[in-house]
């Protein structure tokens, strides 16, 4: 008798994935890295340093991580993310829950509003919402329902065209340029929050005198 081996294999909600991500997943690999390569659209490359140095501290969303023995395939897409491992011993088993741990930290937060299964929940939310709200209630939660679907426009815009971005450069420099911006970034948000509040009381105070029915 013997055990069959299977394929274990897992797809990524919408990731942004840095150098030191790259470098973990590079240093997990390393220890039977048989067949091991790095390719993006155009270019293959033998380590993360050959990567680093081709397209330092810039941003790509097209990358695969390979090796041959054991097979692994770690891809990051412009549509997808994707991990697989050609079979489910002990040690590559191990191995992909490691993997996974590097991936699913790195996806972006708060995830499940990347999920198609959120934003049908949503919408079918609002839906029952409107036939059982009315008055005011009805306006502010037809308001919410408009910016669900501003949303939603965003999510399919990131899955169809940046599902994967990859950028080559440390976290902590990122960091760096929030800390730099942070300010103009909380009067941005904070410019945008009040927008959203006005338009919902005014969309209140409009049907308060009789404007919306």
């Amino acid at each position: 008798m013997k055990r069959i081996n299977k394929p274990l294999s897992k797809e990524y909600l919408p990731v942004r994935i840095f150098l030191e991500d790259i470098e973990s997943i590079e240093e997990l690999l390393s220890v039977n890295k048989s067949g091991y390569k790095i390719k993006t659209e155009s270019l293959e490359f033998s380590s993360v340093e050959e990567l680093r140095k081709k397209y330092d501290n810039e941003s790509i969303s097209n990358l695969e991580i390979s090796s041959s023995d054991p097979y692994i395939s770690i891809e990051f897409k412009k549509l997808w993310a994707r991990l697989y491992i050609g079979s489910d011993n002990n040690i590559e088993t191990g191995l992909f829950y490691k993997l996974d741990k590097i991936i699913l930290a790195a996806t972006l937060k708060p995830s499940f509003l990347y999920s198609h299964q959120t934003l049908w929940s949503g919408y079918i939310g609002f839906i029952i919402l409107k036939f059982l709200l009315h008055g005011v209630m009805y306006q502010i939660i037809s308001v919410l329902s408009y910016l669900l679907l501003a949303w939603a426009l965003w999510v399919v815009y990131i899955r169809l065209s940046k599902h994967s971005e990859i950028v080559l450069s440390k976290r902590h420099d990122i960091k760096s340029f929030l800390a730099r911006n942070k300010d103009q970034i909380i009067v941005n948000l904070f410019t945008v929050s009040i927008g959203a509040i006005l338009g919902i009381l005014g969309t209140i105070i409009a049907y308060k005198m009789g404007y919306l029915k």
